[in-house]
Formats: C-alpha cells, structure tokens, sequence
C-alpha cells in the first residue's frame, strides 16, 4: 500500500502542510504525551506540577473550544469527494487496490484501473 508523504498535485510537486493541519498535529500529540506519561491526571493538573503551581489553564480552556468531526463519503468510482470544509485524512479503494493520491486538498484518488467504489475518510477541526 503506498500512501503519499504529503499532498500533492497532478505534477507531483508537494504542497506545504495548512495551518489547520499544523493545529490538529500539535493538539494530537499533546493529547498521546499527556495521556501516556501521567495516567489519569488532568491536563491542568500535569502543567501545574511541570510548572511549579504557576500554572494558569488556558491549555485546557483553549482545548475545550476546539472539536474534531469526521464522516466518511462513500461513492462509485475512482473519487470521492469530501464535503466543504472538510480534508480528506485516509483514503480506501475497492478490489483491494492500496495506491491513492489526495487531489485539490478535497478528492480521494484510487489510482487502480476499473475502480469501482472509492471512500474518503473526511474531517474538519473547529474552533468554538
């Protein structure tokens, strides 16, 4: 199965990672950290006592605001097209076929011959 490093166009080239897509990173790994190396402490709690108690919540309050939505788009054929506001994360493509490409920022690709049906995984990272 071969999956892009990172999107690209029709030419190849690779496409710089979005702003939205730094967030979600950042937030991901902040989240495995934290849960990984303390257990059931909140994540006040463990910037606290990294802190020394001078510790003020904005980390969780800022976290709190922000909601990760997915869906999944499932159609016939070789693209699958994410609803706007939304990018594609992962792409699956029938008869087995593993090779996809993520076009325009929005479109799953099954780049195998006679596809036959084509599922894009789509989420979108709000902001309250």
């Amino acid at each position: 199965m071969t999956r892009p490093s990172s999107p690209s166009d029709s030419s190849g080239e690779s496409k710089p990672i979005t702003s939205t897509m730094k967030i979600i990173i950042v937030l991901l790994a902040m989240a495995i950290v934290c849960s990984a190396q303390n257990g059931q402490m909140t994540l006040d709690e463990i910037c606290a006592r990294r802190h020394g108690g001078q510790y003020q919540p904005s980390i969780t309050t800022y976290l709190d605001r922000v909601t990760l939505s997915c869906t999944s788009v499932f159609t016939r054929g070789k693209l699958s097209t994410c609803p706007t506001g939304y990018n594609p994360t992962s792409c699956a493509c029938g008869f087995g076929c593993g090779s996809w490409d993520i076009q325009n920022e929005m479109t799953c690709h099954c780049q195998c011959a006679n596809m036959d049906w084509t599922t894009a995984r789509c989420c979108k990272l709000s902001i309250h």
